[in-house]
């Protein structure tokens, strides 16, 4: 049976006095619900009272998402979180966003390759996102995801691998990424 955190708040209060605390977050199925569209993503008005309050009284509140820093402020709108964006390569805190150095070096490379495989994205109906740091290859709307997934593999694979960047590959998704480990664990490891 899983823990329930509430059977355990004497030993929960005993932790929090010992030093600094701080609690880390996803945006998409936890501060969210899952939505067919990412777009129509909203925060529980709820759950933003309670990060505002956490904000108060805690070292670090943070955000950590696959999706860009600026977005993730937009959604939640607390100015007392930090938001790690791109699985860490950006990070918006007090008042400003900050890329990387890696990612924002490897800025353009990423640009130049997603503009070079747009017209296979095209023909294969492949939405592509444009994240800054990196750019998705979403696959999903593909009719034929295999077919889609090899022809947008034949294109990025040499590309990236002539420019130093890294692929990444996820459900319905290729990632072109600078040539960094980056994930949310590595972000909230820096953060932490």
């Amino acid at each position: 049976m899983t823990p329930y955190l509430f059977d355990h708040l004497d030993a929960l209060a005993l932790l929090v006095k010992k030093g600094p605390l701080g609690v880390f977050l996803d945006f998409d199925g936890t501060l969210s619900l899952l939505v067919p569209d990412p777009e129509q993503a909203q925060i529980d008005p709820a759950c933003r009272e309670a990060l505002a309050l956490l904000a108060r009284r805690l070292a670090l509140v943070a955000v950590v998402s696959g999706r860009r820093a600026e977005h993730l402020r937009q959604k939640v709108g607390l100015d007392a979180v930090v938001y790690s964006g791109n699985h860490g390569l950006e990070r918006w805190e007090d008042g400003s966003l900050r890329v990387h150095p890696v990612a924002a070096v490897a800025q353009e490379s990423v640009a130049q390759v997603c503009r070079e495989v747009l017209p296979v994205a095209a023909e294969h109906n492949v939405y592509v996102e444009d994240k800054g740091p990196l750019v998705g290859f979403h696959y999903r709307p593909a009719p034929d995801w295999e077919q889609a997934r090899r022809a947008l593999l034949r294109e990025l694979e040499p590309r990236c691998r002539a420019r130093g960047l890294t692929l990444y590959q996820g459900i319905a998704l290729i990632e072109v990424r600078p040539p960094m480990p980056v994930s949310k664990g590595t972000a909230v490891r820096e953060l932490a």
